[in-house]
């Protein structure tokens, strides 16, 4: 890691970053860019990050244009490597006009301010956060949990996970676990969600501790909705410091932690036979399998990119089917807009997006098929919980009323998730449909045109 201080290149200065390579599976480099006290962080090509070694090195324009001459085997004058800082330093903050006054450093309040969405906006979307760990009660708590990542107890753990789940899904039915949770009371309801916060909270931990034995500063633990999808955080920023295949054990430390408490409850329920405590351990394993999903930016997704070694794999995987097929259709290829990549992983980045894409458009046929059903289930549903709600206030029934209360905030949360989801498919679809048309449209024009200077 490199660290400078203001350095001049005669009409720049540079603001104090870091400059850090990248792991990428990318035949060409890429670096990682931290702008300190400036909140910014971002990757450049390599040409940017030798741009950024002269400055640190507070070359003159003639020396530096003439070094990078030397490094890039082509001739650079001072006048291109001004137009380089003014086009693509310039805006992203990372330099500013000498003899200015250096941007002032922004508090962390004042960043998250700036970062904050419009409140009209989150609500669309359904994307809200609060904190409720601070990194340094993080550190401390998952400090001694960092044991778990040793080769004796991950192996000692991986036993106990495969051993208690064979158990349990040889000898319970699943249709008993439905049948035993649709005819609990409002108390076994309660405690039953209670050991399942307990669960997921620890699944954060799981990823804090991973930071940690490697060697990085622990993020902060929150609460989030995810497009209305109630769920916890943990900030491991951090973790791309690491090589793919180190932050890959961040990537799957939650769903390894939220394992082993399942296994250990599952245990509890061997000598207690207290059905709520298994129902907890299902219930967890189904939100597991859920985070897996790496079409949705759960663990799954990270754990998919880290594999690949390939950053913003959803957006990469866009822009290989957007060159496919300009090829296809014989159109002009600007391989500018791809970062150079083996053919083998183009091949699995294409395969991806293909799953990906097949996975909405799966999603909302479904949706579209089935639009009736669920909004009379809905409806039911919502009159049902609402009832439960009523008869616990009057007939003063705290549990049945704390209960009914929560069953019915939650599927009001499900019921806006679905409807965001469709939403956002819905104006894709649009969108997609609008770029075609439009296409088409100029396509009409220019041949119309055409036709007309020839008949001229």
């Amino acid at each position: 890691m490199m660290s400078s201080e203001n350095a001049s290149l005669g009409w720049f200065e540079l603001l104090p970053l870091h400059l850090q390579k990248l792991e990428t599976a990318l035949t060409e480099p890429r670096y990682m860019v931290t702008l300190v006290g400036q909140g910014k962080r971002f990757m450049i090509a390599p040409k940017l990050a030798d741009v950024i070694v002269q400055l640190q090195q507070k070359k003159c324009p003639e020396e530096a244009a003439q070094n990078l001459s030397l490094l890039w085997q082509q001739e650079v004058v001072p006048e291109v490597l001004r137009q380089i800082i003014e086009q693509q330093m310039l805006p992203s903050g990372m330099v500013y006009p000498a003899g200015q006054e250096p941007p002032v450093p922004i508090s962390s309040a004042e960043l998250k301010a700036r970062n904050r969405r419009p409140l009209f906006e989150r609500l669309l979307v359904g994307q809200f956060r609060w904190r409720m760990m601070p990194p340094d009660l993080v550190r401390r708590v998952c400090m001694p949990l960092t044991i778990f990542y040793g080769l004796f107890s991950a192996l000692l753990a991986g036993l106990l996970i495969i051993a208690t789940r064979w158990l349990l899904y040889t000898t319970v039915d699943r249709h008993f676990i439905g049948q035993v949770m649709s005819e609990f009371t409002p108390n076994e309801y309660l405690l039953s969600l209670l050991l399942l916060i307990i669960v997921v909270f620890i699944h954060e931990f799981g990823h804090a501790s991973a930071q940690l034995r490697f060697g990085l500063p622990a993020g902060g633990i929150g609460f989030q909705l995810y497009h209305y999808i109630p769920a916890f955080f943990a900030n491991v920023d951090a973790s791309w410091r690491l090589k793919p295949t180190s932050r890959m054990v961040v990537d799957i430390g939650g769903i390894y932690f939220q394992s082993v408490a399942g296994s250990l409850l599952f245990l509890v329920y061997l000598q207690t036979h207290f059905l709520p405590i298994l129902t907890t351990v299902v219930a967890s394993d189904v939100l597991s399998v859920v985070a897996l999903n790496p079409f949705l930016r759960f663990d799954g997704y990270w754990l998919v990119a880290d594999a690949l070694a390939v950053p913003n794999l959803n957006n990469l995987s866009k822009k290989l089917w957007a060159q496919l097929r300009r090829r296809f259709l014989r159109q002009a290829v600007a391989t500018s807009d791809v970062p150079p990549i083996s053919r083998t992983r183009a091949i699995f980045v294409l395969l991806y997006g293909l799953m990906r894409n097949s996975f909405w458009c799966l999603l909302m046929a479904v949706l579209a098929l089935r639009a009736e059903r669920v909004l009379v289930g809905v409806w039911a549903t919502l009159s049902r919980l609402s009832a439960l709600e009523l008869e616990g206030l009057k007939t003063g029934n705290a549990a049945l009323a704390l209960a009914s209360l929560i069953r019915l905030v939650l599927f009001i949360l499900l019921v806006l998730t679905l409807s965001t989801v469709a939403a956002g498919l819905v104006l894709k679809f649009a969108r997609w449909c609008r770029i075609l048309w439009g296409k088409a449209w100029r396509s009409r024009v220019e041949a119309t045109l055409s036709s007309m200077h020839q008949a001229s």
